[in-house]
């Protein structure tokens, strides 16, 4: 398989850090047109995955906006930990939270974090939406990683191909392609759920049979 062009990752990292500078709300720093539409992808997630003292790890947690929303719907996790590839992001995070259970780390290259830590559930909002030479290459090897990761569920959402307000700066997914590349894992299943916003799809892939 090939490797992620970590080029790309400082161009992601370009991009929020600048937001930082240029944006007082969170959802705006991340990128998201406002609060409800990110919270309604979040709820995706509460909706259809069963969060209850199960561990989550959170890719691309940016301010950890996931877990506060997780704590406004009472949700009880067993533990939430996020990593993030912007050190920026994470300190503004920290700044505001310092008790959030995130860390800057680049799991993409460290195959010590995929050899020693499991989670429940692995959850990624939004980390696949800038436009990047390698989008599907990069979605590709990152679900490779969470497949090994998860001991229940893999869950990614996408901007579709279906959205009529596309924008230059990102990346839209067809979901019959994501679906034969979801099939190259072998999941004991899978789901694409379509009907919440007008641009986004959610990807539910279950790693085990017994969950």
């Amino acid at each position: 398989m090939k490797k992620i062009n970590k080029y790309c990752f400082e161009y992601v990292k370009d991009y929020y850090e600048q937001n930082i500078n240029s944006y007082s709300e969170n959802h705006q720093i991340l990128g998201w047109e406002s609060r409800e539409a990110q919270h309604i992808r979040f709820s995706v997630l509460v909706d259809n995955v069963d969060l209850y003292k199960r561990s989550l790890l959170d890719v691309g947690c940016g301010l950890g906006d996931l877990f506060f929303y997780l704590c406004s719907q009472g949700v009880e996790l067993e533990k939430y930990y996020g990593v993030d590839i912007s050190e920026v992001v994470v300190n503004k995070a920290l700044d505001m939270n310092p008790h959030l259970n995130i860390e800057h780390r680049d799991i993409f290259s460290d195959p010590d974090f995929v050899q020693n830590n499991s989670y429940d559930i692995v959850y990624a909002s939004g980390i696949y939406n800038l436009k990047q030479n390698n989008n599907i290459n990069f979605l590709e090897e990152s679900l490779s990683i969470y497949k090994k990761v998860s001991k229940e569920y893999v869950v990614f959402n996408l901007l579709s191909e279906k959205s009529e307000d596309k924008e230059d700066a990102y990346y839209y997914y067809s979901s019959n392609c994501i679906t034969e590349l979801v099939k190259k894992f072998k999941f004991a299943d899978f789901s694409i759920i379509e009907d919440y916003l007008h641009n986004d799809f959610t990807v539910i892939c279950k790693v085990n049979n017994e969950s």
